[in-house]
């Protein structure tokens, strides 16, 4: 992706994601102001500081807000953070910066719009679960412990690239439960009943439960 489509594409009142380096993003953004912190340096104070920015708006035409390395933010921050990504002022552009999208949390990637990626949606690894697994249960549940555990982490990887291709809440939804899912496998809970649960919740579009 060139610079000029990059910067063509960045919305006042959007969040995105972007793997590139800042050198491509900055220049040719038409912001008369730009804020910047580094996710790395991020403490309780700073990011007090960014959501205060971002909900005043620009002070010109529109503002550029953007959190290089930001797969360094720790879940606190991160959850901060969620609120003034939904749902940015009409004249701010918000720029999350990272190479290393897959340690973002599922419910910040699905906040997010994608500028750049290196991953075809031909490239994604196909979905065992496909969109309607209910009938998956009798067959999962055969499978030896380490070889279901294998697979679900198999499947969020490949719910993981989806996520980061085209953000949504029913992906990032996936992407948690499959995460609570072989947790509750290598806790020794039972099987049947991890996937049952698993299986139950796979459509959902609201928000996540964790029970």
């Amino acid at each position: 992706m060139t610079s000029s489509k990059l910067s063509g594409k960045l919305e006042p009142g959007k969040s995105y994601l972007f793997s590139g380096d800042e050198s491509e993003l900055l220049p040719l953004f038409e912001a008369t102001d730009v804020l910047q912190f580094d996710g790395g340096e991020s403490d309780a104070k700073s990011v007090r500081q960014f959501v205060a920015q971002a909900q005043l708006g620009a002070f010109g035409e529109k503002r550029l807000l953007l959190v290089r390395n930001a797969h360094l933010m720790s879940v606190i921050v991160q959850n901060t953070l969620l609120k003034v990504l939904e749902e940015p002022p009409s004249s701010v552009v918000i720029v999350l910066q990272t190479e290393q999208a897959q340690q973002l949390l599922p419910t910040v990637l699905s906040r997010l719009h994608p500028l750049e990626s290196a991953l075809k949606v031909a490239q994604v690894t196909p979905s065992r679960f496909g969109t309607a697994p209910t009938d998956l249960s009798a067959e999962l549940t055969e499978l030896p412990r380490d070889q279901l555990v294998e697979l679900l982490t198999g499947e969020m990887g490949s719910q993981r690239q989806r996520l980061f291709i085209t953000p949504d809440k029913q992906t990032s939804n996936r992407v948690v439960f499959l995460d609570r899912a072989i947790k509750k496998l290598n806790a020794n809970a039972n099987l049947k009943l991890t996937i049952d649960w698993l299986l139950l919740r796979w459509g959902e579009t609201s928000g996540y439960t964790i029970d």
